[in-house]
């Protein structure tokens, strides 16, 4: 079968790869890690199991998303395969799309209600694709299909039915009302959308980025939807260092090796350090409870996850490492999931873990 590649997120996935390692040489305060010191992590907070989902034939592993329906159930969709994997009860059970039919992402809204969001070729232009698990298959919600360009996002936000936001390749913001689209003007050809949220001033806000391909920088931003307007509220230009951009408790949060910031009136103000450990990517539920995947200075070996319980962090997970484009995705407070890739094995693998019950 024919092999589907997603052009922009090989691209970012590139980009991502090589803000990371210009992370050792680069010397821009907020990312210069602290001097090394020994510390004393607590012993695993979590239970760990490994199950191995695919290997070369998966290509660059699953890089897309992750949804999980329960502790038993999990779809990841392989964006570079063009397929979807379920797994339930320990059963997988893997299906490809034909290439005029891209699988998109698979992603939930507040309530955990699975949706994809794909792209299906009518004409000239790939059109969006809009389904909603029912508990055991995606079933279509009506769109009108009548874009005049492809409908490829970078990332979307679904509060309902209908309410979804989408992020699209080509700089432009669109939203479903649950029987039409809005298309907002682009806010730049270059612009790479991050994630789409409610604030916690209820006001809807985007993180971005513009790689700046002919200069060695990359500009993140923060626009926010002011008077039926994009408004760019924040930009952070001297981006050689890999820090990345996300949310806990709907406050904007950037982190690096160095630790997490919160973006307090356009002031990053440090707020967590992350000792002794390369910072690759993180999930969070709240700020006494998240997760990152790295691995450890001093010791030179690879640990590859750490929890932060608002008190200490632990060393977590088994040695397995973790590429930059690892997915972190908590279920709820006590459970989270983990998919990597491990490169030197070319396996990829989802891993489980369950808060210790003492």
């Amino acid at each position: 079968m024919k092999k589907l590649k997603s052009i922009p997120v090989y691209f970012l996935m590139i980009i991502n790869l090589s803000l990371f390692l210009n992370s050792c040489s680069n010397d821009n305060p907020v990312n210069s890690p602290p001097p090394d010191q020994p510390y004393d992590y607590d012993s695993a907070r979590f239970d760990w199991t490994v199950d191995t989902l695919g290997g070369s034939g998966f290509l660059y592993g699953f890089l897309g998303s992750l949804w999980a329906v329960d502790t038993n159930e999990i779809l990841i969709p392989n964006i570079f395969e063009n397929s979807l994997l379920h797994l339930k009860d320990g059963v997988k059970t893997i299906t490809y799309y034909p290439a005029e039919n891209r699988v998109g992402l698979i992603l939930d809204d507040d309530q955990n209600n699975g949706y994809r969001i794909g792209d299906v070729l009518i004409g000239n232009f790939y059109q969006p694709i809009i389904q909603k698990w029912d508990g055991s298959a995606f079933v279509d919600i009506s769109n009108p299909q009548n874009f005049d360009r492809n409908f490829f996002i970078w990332t979307a936000m679904i509060k309902n039915d209908n309410e979804m936001w989408f992020g699209l390749t080509d700089g432009t913001v669109v939203k479903y009302d649950g029987k039409n689209f809005t298309s907002y003007p682009s806010l730049g050809p270059d612009i790479v959308f991050t994630k789409i949220f409610y604030d916690n001033l209820n006001q809807l806000t985007i993180l971005a980025w513009d790689p700046h391909h002919k200069i060695d920088h990359t500009e993140f931003f923060v626009f926010q939807l002011i008077n039926d307007t994009w408004v760019k509220v924040f930009a952070d230009y001297d981006m050689l260092r890999p820090i990345r951009y996300n949310t806990i408790e709907n406050s904007i949060i950037a982190s690096s090796s160095n630790g997490f910031y919160k973006l307090v009136d356009s002031t990053l103000v440090p707020t967590l350090t992350v000792p002794n450990i390369y910072y690759l990517t993180f999930d969070a539920t709240s700020n006494s409870n998240i997760l990152i995947t790295g691995y450890h200075r001093i010791e030179n070996y690879i640990s590859p996850f750490f929890h932060w319980n608002g008190k200490k962090w632990s060393r977590e997970g088994p040695n397995n490492f973790p590429m930059v484009e690892s997915r972190v995705h908590f279920l709820n407070e006590n459970v989270v999931y983990i998919v990597t890739y491990d490169h030197t094995w070319n396996l990829t693998y989802l891993m489980r873990g369950t808060k210790k019950t003492y």
